[in-house]
């Protein structure tokens, strides 16, 4: 999701998988803030990738963030990416 102003997001976002999937990637930009009041969950047994950008603001989330790996793939276990950006002005 991608927006010029301010983006608030009340609802969950989910982009989930089982243990033996690869999870999801969820992406919210915003121009002026984000924030979000509900959970944000792109974890699965490779974990997922959940990037936050407020370009021209603060970023406030209520509720976790979660891209965590759960499962096990041969010997190695796969990590997980969260990413929270705010532009310097």
């Amino acid at each position: 999701m991608s927006a010029d102003g301010n983006v608030s997001v009340t609802g969950p976002i989910t982009a989930m998988a089982g243990l033996q999937g690869f999870g999801g990637e969820i992406t919210v930009r915003a121009g002026g803030t984000l924030t979000t009041s509900a959970i944000v969950r792109a974890d699965g047994g490779d974990g997922g990738d959940v990037e936050l950008d407020a370009l021209g603001g603060d970023i406030t989330t209520g509720a976790d963030v979660n891209a965590s790996a759960g499962g096990t793939f041969g010997e190695r276990r796969h990590g997980h990416r969260h990413r929270l950006g705010q532009r310097q002005p």
